[in-house]
């Protein structure tokens, strides 16, 4: 685990013996929305800080960000949504 500095699970599937080891060593955990389990076990019902993305894609983007020494959070800029111009 000590050689492991990121792992990607479903979001549904924090509380195997994988996702908890690692969770102690620091790396970074990523939790892809998209991929369903019959097991119920959130990184948040644990206390686990994990990155939360849609799909198992994204996930990969935030690994190769990671590598190349990118900020992956530049990647979602929070903008303002767009207001409608008012015809005079």
């Amino acid at each position: 685990a000590h050689q492991v500095d990121a792992a990607i699970f479903p979001a549904s599937a924090f509380g195997g013996s994988a996702a908890l080891s690692l969770a102690q060593t620091g790396a970074t955990l990523i939790a892809v929305d998209d991929n369903s389990t019959k097991t119920q076990v959130s990184a948040a019902s644990l206390g686990i800080k994990a990155i939360h993305v849609s799909s198992y894609l994204e996930a990969v983007g935030i690994l190769a960000c990671q590598r190349a020494g990118i900020g992956w959070q530049a990647l979602r800029p929070t903008l303002p949504p767009l207001q409608a111009l008012q015809q005079r």
